[in-house]
């Protein structure tokens, strides 16, 4: 309950600003850490339920960044935009379901196609956000 209000508080937010503001806030906040997160398995593998049960949330917050970021899409190249948000909530689902199965094989797969999946989205729209 209290992830969905969250999830309302923050939509309602992001309807209100102007597109490059909130995605900026919605990255730093939520899909840099979270991804973080999930490519630091790469040096230490989560060793306690604590740890695996850190990096599933990781990927449901990645998985429901992918679906605020479908909120934002421009006019102007949406198609490309609600492309790559559902990719980052599959990859995010992806790694969550990884981690609830205490995979580290799949995690490990997860997290390269994570990187993939900023570094797409990166390329064409990091320019536009930045400080």
């Amino acid at each position: 309950m209290a992830f969905l209000l969250v999830w309302l508080i923050t939509a309602t937010v992001l309807a209100q600003e102007t597109p490059v503001e909130p995605v900026r806030q919605l990255h730093d906040a939520m899909i840099k850490p979270a991804s973080d997160a999930i490519f630091n398995v790469a040096r230490e593998a989560p060793k306690s339920v604590e740890a695996w049960t850190a990096v599933a949330g990781a990927g449901l917050t990645l998985s429901k960044s992918g679906q605020l970021m479908m909120l934002q899409a421009p006019a102007s190249n949406r198609e490309k935009w609600i492309t790559l948000s559902r990719q980052l909530t599959l990859v995010g689902r992806t790694a969550q379901r990884a981690a609830e199965a205490r995979n580290l094989d799949a995690l490990m797969h997860a997290s390269d196609r994570v990187i993939v999946v900023c570094e797409t989205c990166h390329a064409p729209y990091r320019h536009r956000s930045s400080r």
